[in-house]
């Protein structure tokens, strides 16, 4: 799910106004299926504030390079950076040199970009033969609103029943 614009705008200004820090995570943003970009809300920050003081940005390459590579990174405020270095040293040392060189390798290898437009192709193309199949075989007792990216399909039973018996049932 995504917010609207007014509602994320909305948001920065609570941040700022009440001085907490907003942690976007987003892991699929490059994964939509259309030309449609939201803008990250570490960008509606520094457009609405000149700053980037209230929210912190993550991301991985798991879902647009290798989901082997476990390796991500953060953007975040100068005044929050020494402290989540700690915090990340505590947690587990250092990320694999080896996930590490990978990853710079490919990026200046130029080639990400298309990567990324294979990996939307890919996901657009599961999610419109599951969506597909799901109206075909289940239309009567589900419904779903069209993903517009990422790499999950959120679908709603029409009508209230017991799942665990449901499960029962299915096995």
């Amino acid at each position: 799910m995504v917010l609207n614009e007014a509602r994320r705008r909305q948001l920065i200004t609570l941040a700022d106004r009440y001085g907490f820090v907003i942690i976007e995570d987003d892991p699929y943003g490059e994964l939509r299926f259309t030309d449609e970009r939201n803008q990250t809300l570490f960008q509606l920050g520094q457009e609405m504030l000149g700053h980037n003081d209230a929210v912190i940005y993550t991301s991985t390459f798991s879902k647009i390079l290798a989901p082997g590579l476990r390796l991500g990174w953060d953007i975040l405020p100068q005044w929050l950076l020494h402290k989540v270095a700690i915090i990340k040293q505590v947690a587990d040392l250092h990320a694999s040199s080896l996930s590490q060189t990978i990853a710079e390798y490919y990026l200046a290898s130029g080639r990400l970009p298309t990567q990324i437009d294979k990996i939307r192709e890919a996901y657009k193309h599961k999610g419109e033969l599951l969506g597909s199949l799901i109206e075909q075989e289940l239309g009567d007792v589900m419904t779903f609103n069209k993903p517009k990216g990422g790499m999950f399909l959120w679908a709603r039973f029409r009508e209230p029943f017991n799942t665990t018996q449901w499960l029962e049932k299915t096995l």
